[in-house]
């Protein structure tokens, strides 16, 4: 039988979001706004979820996603109020635009050493979050990637990392220590503006630190490496 590209068949069983069909895709903003289900499992064998496919699903409280999908499409569970727990597919390099974007209540997230790229805003107003595993292998973290995740207080930026985008963290008003690795080589404007740093030590790989990027009251040492 020939697997379907797209969803035709889904149905919500006790708060379930129920697949009753064998699938490769979830289309573009297919269960956008659904209010009716708590708990998405998505079946193995799923490649790609399509841009908005579960935006502003406001009930859902779990998202299990296989590592089949190699593919997110930009804001796929953006506005997902109480969204408290999903895991990121160990098959996919860049999480999109907007991705999670005020997941108020996501309170923790692993970033898989496949991925590659933070895009813009991926996790931006995601104020109960406290917790960014960021593990080695990321390259990059975007504008405004995590700005506003008013409960993080620590994060650790692997020496993978080349580029921290401007205002990523911004308004992080509780961070109050970062780890930047060697190999680092551009810091963004503004990007940990806006938070409780008081001491962050540079790497010699920066390549130019400019007024602002920093909190006015945060101390900057620099590796003796430089």
């Amino acid at each position: 039988m020939q697997e379907r590209k797209t969803i035709m068949s889904a149905k919500i069983i006790k708060g379930e979001l129920v697949f009753s069909e064998k699938i490769r895709e979830i289309s573009k903003a297919e269960f956008s706004f659904c209010k009716d289900f708590a708990v998405l499992k998505i079946p193995d064998g799923v490649i790609k979820i399509g841009e908005g496919a579960f935006l502003g699903c406001y009930s859902m409280v779990q998202a299990e996603l296989p590592d089949t999908i190699s593919e997110i499409g930009i804001q796929a569970f953006a506005y997902c109020d109480h969204l408290n727990k999903v895991n990121i597919p160990k098959g996919i390099k860049v999480i999109p635009y907007e991705a999670f974007r005020e997941c108020k209540n996501l309170d923790t997230v692993e970033i898989p050493e496949n991925v590659k790229k933070i895009s813009q805003g991926a996790f931006m107003g995601c104020k109960s979050l406290k917790s960014a595993k960021l593990n080695h292998g990321l390259e990059y973290i975007g504008a405004m990637a995590f700005k506003k995740n008013i409960s993080l207080k620590e994060v650790n930026i692997p020496n993978t990392v080349k580029t921290i985008g401007p205002f990523a963290f911004l308004g992080c008003r509780n961070l109050e220590s970062v780890i930047l690795s060697e190999g680092i080589t551009e810091i963004g404007q503004g990007a940990f503006a806006g938070t409780n740093l008081k001491l962050v030590i540079i790497p010699s790989t920066v390549e130019s630190v400019k007024e602002g990027m920093f909190p006015e009251t945060c101390k900057l040492n620099f590796s003796s490496k430089r």
